[in-house]
């Protein structure tokens, strides 16, 4: 069936018909296409009724090679030529996923749930996670190309440094909600090491081993009674008021409103002790998680400036 080139007589037909069926779709088709237009969901690119051999697809993602099919009731009698459909479309390394009317129409979050996994795990054509990097001579260490070593460890930080790429995370961001994040790899070796710096910087933030934890960019000038009573925020002079008279000083707003989850760490951590009085190592400890906040951000930006990172996501 890979051989199968659909004569020029048969293609002149199918093209009008894709196009009729694109004016005159059925109520659970144009439901779905609602969500899969112009990038909506997790920015891949979908076609509907596309031409392909002898078929029309309902929908059709490229760069996934995913095809997704919506059936009405007459597919319960068609079994024979739908699968032939099937093969053909596997035979050129496409994936198929197929929903009912019914299943569009009042399961739809599970419907857009099953076209997302799809979306972001393998597809036939991409093949297997690169091996020129990630080999398996040993369970402690891999080989690159050029024989250097490459340890788990540098495997994790690659991973943590992707996925806190700012185009990651927005372009993940709908499916990051119900799903456990994908991982892309690279066989670009200079790529992988790049990232995998970046991530060890962060994992040094965030585990509070940074050397640039040390810095005295941010400010408690006041002393007083130490007592967390009200928090706010005076975003003209970047303070962080934890009562009327006392501030921790040079928090910008990027680093106030940084979120981990559904949770603003700045705001929280004083939250939480709020009622309590603040000791020498509860202020130095807010101190370097605003510092570790504000690099963070930095080497997340350092992230996405890297060649080649956009070919991965």
């Amino acid at each position: 069936m890979k051989g199968w080139h659909t004569s020029p007589e048969l293609w002149a037909r199918l093209k009008p018909l894709a196009r009729q069926m694109r004016r005159k779709p059925t109520g659970a088709e144009e439901r779905l296409w609602q969500h899969l237009r112009n990038r909506q969901l997790m920015g891949f690119k979908f076609r509907r009724q596309h031409s392909m051999e002898r078929f029309i697809v309902d929908f059709y993602c490229a760069e996934a090679g995913l095809v997704v099919e919506v059936e009405g009731p007459i597919h319960q009698y068609q079994h024979g030529e739908d699968q032939t459909r099937r093969e053909y479309l596997e035979s050129r390394g496409l994936r198929v996923l197929r929903f009912s009317n019914d299943e569009v129409l009042h399961y739809l979050d599970k419907v857009l749930h099953q076209i997302s996994t799809a979306l972001v795990s393998p597809s036939p054509q991409m093949g297997s996670a690169p091996a020129d990097i990630l080999n398996t001579p040993s369970p402690s260490t891999e080989r690159g190309p050029g024989g250097e070593v490459v340890t788990p460890e540098d495997i994790f930080n690659y991973a943590y440094a992707v996925f806190h790429s700012p185009s990651y995370r927005s372009r993940y961001a709908e499916f990051l909600k119900i799903d456990f994040p994908r991982l892309p790899l690279t066989s670009d070796v200079r790529l992988f090491r790049a990232l995998a710096q970046k991530g060890a910087d962060l994992v040094a933030l965030h585990l509070m081993e940074s050397p640039a934890l040390d810095s005295p960019n941010i400010r408690y000038p006041v002393s007083g009674s130490n007592m967390v009573e009200k928090v706010a925020y005076d975003e003209a002079n970047g303070r962080v008021y934890i009562n009327k008279a006392q501030y921790f000083e040079g928090i910008t707003p990027e680093v106030w409103g940084f979120h981990i989850g559904g949770y603003q760490v700045c705001q929280k951590w004083l939250k939480d002790r709020q009622g309590r009085t603040l000791t020498y190592d509860d202020l130095t400890q807010y101190q370097k998680v605003a510092i570790a906040l504000k690099e963070t951000i930095g080497v997340m930006g350092e992230i996405d400036t890297y060649s080649g990172i956009g070919r991965i996501l």
